[in-house]
């Protein structure tokens, strides 16, 4: 009595069986991780909850942040060098009006206490920016109040100041410029904390 042949009559290995020792093709090779596996890659190589990178976006608004700041202070400098010729255009101007005053019943300067709440409220504007580009979402909220706030100030202020300005000499001028250059500035850094990827960026912080 014979042994059947199991690789059958042709010397061929039954259907479904291994061939010259080499998986199947699907089957699970050993000693190699397969997909889902803890040590398999996975396909984004950022895992879940990591910080998203800071987006250009974020550093240009913080960068438009300290240029408005800066134009502040340059503001401010302004107006101290132009307050007198400034409080004469406006009594002259009030005068014509039918409203006669004195240029020294005018005192559009901040003086000393008024000079120094700006530079310490702008210093505190620089350092709110500096968290909002570290991540803090609380730090956007808050400098896209006191930025929209100082926006609609700013453009009510442009409408009254600024034909004075232009009409009391070139420093008049320059200053008056300085004050519509602030206006795109804080737009555009308000509208870039919002573009660009950074609502992940603050919502991964």
């Amino acid at each position: 009595m014979t042994t059947p042949d199991p690789h059958g009559s042709q010397g061929r290995p039954p259907q479904g069986y291994p061939q010259g020792g080499y998986p199947q093709a699907g089957a699970p090779q050993q000693g190699y991780p397969q997909a889902g596996h803890p040590s398999f890659p996975a396909a984004n190589p950022m895992a879940e909850g990591e910080p998203t990178p800071r987006p250009k976006s974020v550093d240009l608004a913080f960068l438009l942040w300290m240029v408005s700041a800066a134009l502040s202070v340059l503001k401010l400098v302004f107006s101290y060098l132009t307050i007198d010729a400034v409080n004469a255009e406006t009594a002259a101007r009030l005068t014509g009006a039918g409203l006669p005053v004195e240029p020294s019943d005018i005192d559009g300067s901040l003086g000393l206490a008024g000079t120094a709440l700006m530079l310490v409220f702008t210093a505190a504007w620089a350092a709110v920016a500096f968290a909002m580009r570290g991540g803090a979402n609380w730090a956007r909220i808050v400098l896209t109040v006191f930025g929209g706030l100082s926006l609609a100030f700013g453009l009510l202020g442009s409408l009254i100041a600024v034909p004075v300005l232009f009409s009391i000499g070139a420093l008049g001028v320059v200053e008056a410029l300085v004050n519509i250059a602030d206006i795109p500035v804080l737009i555009a850094a308000i509208v870039y904390m919002f573009t660009g990827g950074a609502g992940r960026y603050f919502a991964t912080r």
